[in-house]
């Protein structure tokens, strides 16, 4: 018997075509460092529940990092305004 801890993933289709591609890994690379930025800021317990958001969107020329950009939001407020 393994005694690993989490279940082994393997890569789908989708992943190869989505998640591994340069732009994909820039925007994942930029939501780590605002999240890190507001956990420096606000502490680790502020963020329990909540997601960070760019005012401006990060599409539209926002900031990923500046702080005048960023603000805690509902995980549910946040995704409700996107557009995809």
């Amino acid at each position: 018997m393994s005694d690993r801890r989490y279940p082994i993933h393997h890569e789908t289709a989708y992943d190869k075509a989505h998640e591994t591609t340069p732009k994909e890994k820039a925007k994942r690379a930029a939501r780590g460092r605002a999240r890190y930025w507001m956990i420096k800021k606000l502490g680790e317990e502020a963020l329990r529940g909540k997601e960070v958001d760019h005012i401006k969107a990060l599409a539209g020329g926002g900031s990923p990092t500046a702080m005048s950009n960023l603000r805690l939001r509902d995980p549910s407020a946040n995704r409700a305004d996107k557009t995809f």
